[in-house]
């Protein structure tokens, strides 16, 4: 283990809107890390070293902007401490770990993972059939690709698939899937596979310590017409100390620390000049019920924080 994993935690003020750059920022939740209930938590994530004790009293605290209602934590871990959770206390044993939490994967929860792909892939051919006739086969990169399950699967649908992960054993999961894994955008971009047709973020935008110029970054490489899509936890709801452990991971203070709403979720993806657009409905099933309820998506239009974007 990296002799930096337990030193001196350090950490960095966001004192502005990371939305629109306000400085008015009401607190929703503060405390510390030694707070029982924070402990608890914690806990839960079997992180490879005890944080609690590294974190020590250190406070942290979650604000909603004033002005556009975007919520996320004002005191984050440093950079280089960033990369230590991603590279050091998130390892191969802690990935089992939190996965074992959540209970153990099922053949169904697998096919029913995959079939969620599939209908990906599905809106995927067909917007950018529509927007780009004349490319005969797309580079999609998936940001922030875990265990690369995604990126895999499309590439064996026809994309060229690539991943970044910042994390050392996430990345090293995804590479023995066959995906091309970056550990960076700058690496991503030097290897120059050239322009990009789709770029996903699962559960990934609210992990990102500066989320508005990683995505600014990510739609540069993006040709005109592409698509970008989104996913994230929805925070709606949250107006203080969270009371259960969903809350809580939702908010979570080490990794969740950008914490959107589907308005808000829109409005910080907008602000990087991308247009949502609407999901539209695919059908992977052979029930009539499934069938029935994606279309009642066309007359309900829930809101949700898995969205899509065009650049125009």
């Amino acid at each position: 283990m990296n002799e930096r994993s337990t030193g001196t935690v350090e950490f960095r003020d966001r004192d502005t809107c990371l939305n629109c750059s306000s400085s008015s920022l009401t607190p929703v939740w503060t405390a510390r890390f030694s707070d029982d209930d924070v402990q608890r938590n914690l806990g839960h994530g079997g992180y490879s070293v005890g944080v609690a004790e590294l974190l020590g009293d250190n406070e942290f605290q979650l604000v909603r902007c004033d002005t556009c209602d975007l919520m996320f934590h004002r005191r984050v871990l440093s950079p280089e401490w960033l990369d230590v959770l991603y590279s050091d206390w998130i390892d191969r044993n802690q990935i089992e770990h939190f996965h074992a939490g959540v209970g153990p994967r099922t053949h169904m929860h697998d096919f029913e993972q995959g079939r969620q792909c599939v209908k990906h892939a599905l809106r995927f051919d067909t917007i950018l059939r529509a927007r780009l006739p004349s490319v005969e086969r797309y580079n999609l990169l998936d940001f922030g690709c875990g265990d690369g399950e995604f990126a895999a699967l499309l590439g064996q649908l026809g994309f060229r698939s690539y991943g970044i992960d910042v994390g050392a054993a996430r990345a090293e999961r995804s590479g023995e899937r066959g995906v091309t894994i970056f550990r960076s955008l700058g690496e991503f971009r030097q290897a120059d596979i050239g322009e990009l047709h789709v770029i996903t973020l699962f559960q990934n935008l609210e992990h990102l310590d500066d989320p508005r110029r990683v995505l600014d970054d990510l739609v540069d490489c993006l040709t005109p017409g592409g698509l970008v899509v989104v996913e994230v936890p929805d925070c709606s709801g949250i107006t203080g100390r969270p009371g259960t452990l969903l809350d809580f991971h939702k908010v979570h203070p080490l990794e969740h620390i950008n914490n959107f709403t589907p308005g808000t979720l829109t409005a910080f993806c907008e602000g990087s000049g991308l247009t949502r657009i609407t999901r539209i409905p695919a059908h992977v099933t052979t029930s009539i019920r499934d069938l029935v309820r994606t279309e009642a998506t066309r007359v309900v239009k829930p809101q949700v924080t898995n969205q899509y974007f065009l650049k125009s």
